[in-house]
Parts: structure tokens; C-alpha cells; sequence
């Protein structure tokens, strides 16, 4: 009788142990999900802030666009700055010219390589006064290029977010963007120790 007693103890042990084992890994899949799904919030968040900051941006250009229209004056802002757009959607270049123009910029456009020749890129690269283009819409060979000869030329290169209007308007807004790099970080506030 005592054997079956302490048989079924140790069965009953083992059950509770094993049971006990793999709720331990349900919870630590558990919070594993949740620090994942923290993380996705947080990123999810970020862009959202970041979309909303470029859709204040974006009606910010187009409150400037209906005062300059009715003013019938030039923005002062990006007045005769030569911008170098590289890659993005080809339906949007004519948007984006408008928008720039419109800022007193003068708009110039790559399409990075796709039907135009790379071997042009260069030149406009010196042309212009600062550079941008949209990660998502440009080749690797062509950011790559931009990034090394602004460097060298000490040109600022604007990467945007995305092909669309929204990042190329707060781009424009932004009162640092189009300085050169040195003047740029000389301007920037350093703290005090």
C-alpha cells in the first residue's frame, strides 16, 4: 500500500513538475511577445509622430502657397537655392517641381539612373545647392555617389523618408536643411560642461 502511496506521489510530482516547466515557457514566450509588441508600439509611434510632424509641414507649405498667391509675393525662404532631386516616382517630379518653385527654389531632377545616364548626376550634383532624395524610390549605386561627392563638395544631402509630397515639404521647411555640413554642425548649440 505504501509503494502505491508513494508511487503515485512521484506520478503526481512529475505531472506537477512538468506542467509547472511549460507554463514557465508559455510565460516566457509570453513576455517575449510582449517586449516585441512593446518595441512595434514604439516604433509605431515614432512614425506617427514623424507623419504628423510632415503633414503639419505639408499644410503649413500649402497655407504659405494660398498667401503667397493671394499676396502675390515670393517666400523668402529658398530664394534662387538650386535643389537636386534624385530618383522617386515620375509622376510626382511635376508636384514636386511646383512645390519647390513656388518656395523661390530652383528644382533640378535625376531620375537616378533608371532611364536617365548616371554619368549626368555628377554634373548636376555640382549644379545644385543641396540634394535630395527618397530612400525608397533611388538606387543603391546613386546614393551612394550623392553621398560621396556632397561630402566632398560639402553640399548638403537631404534623404527623405519617402517619394511622396509630405517628406519633400517638410524637408523644404526645415530652416538647417540646406546649409553645408560645416556650417550646419557650427551652428548647432554645444552644451556647457
Amino acid at each position: 500500500m505504501w509503494v502505491n502511496l508513494v508511487a503515485d506521489v512521484k506520478r503526481r510530482l512529475a505531472t506537477a513538475e512538468s506542467h509547472c516547466e511549460r507554463l514557465e515557457r508559455e510565460l516566457a514566450e509570453c513576455r517575449s511577445a510582449l517586449t516585441a509588441e512593446r518595441d512595434a508600439r514604439a516604433e509605431t509611434e515614432k512614425q506617427d509622430k514623424e507623419l504628423r510632424r510632415e503633414l503639419d509641414e505639408v499644410e503649413a507649405s500649402l497655407a504659405d502657397i494660398a498667401e503667397v498667391n493671394s499676396a502675390k509675393k515670393q517666400p523668402p525662404h529658398l530664394s534662387n537655392l538650386t535643389l537636386l532631386y534624385v530618383g522617386g516616382r515620375q509622376a510626382q517630379i511635376g508636384h514636386l517641381r511646383a512645390v519647390a518653385e513656388r518656395s523661390g527654389a530652383i528644382f533640378l531632377h535625376h531620375d537616378g539612373g533608371i532611364e536617365e545616364r548616371s554619368g549626368l548626376l555628377q554634373g548636376l550634383i555640382s549644379r545644385a545647392d543641396a540634394v535630395l532624395f527618397p530612400v525608397d524610390c533611388i538606387s543603391h549605386a546613386a546614393m551612394s555617389l550623392i553621398k560621396r561627392t556632397c561630402r566632398q563638395s560639402d553640399k548638403p544631402v537631404l534623404p527623405l523618408r519617402g517619394a511622396g509630397l509630405a517628406p519633400f515639404c517638410a524637408a523644404l521647411n526645415k530652416p538647417t536643411a540646406f546649409m553645408p555640413s560645416s556650417v550646419a554642425q557650427e551652428s548647432e548649440p554645444t552644451l556647457e560642461r
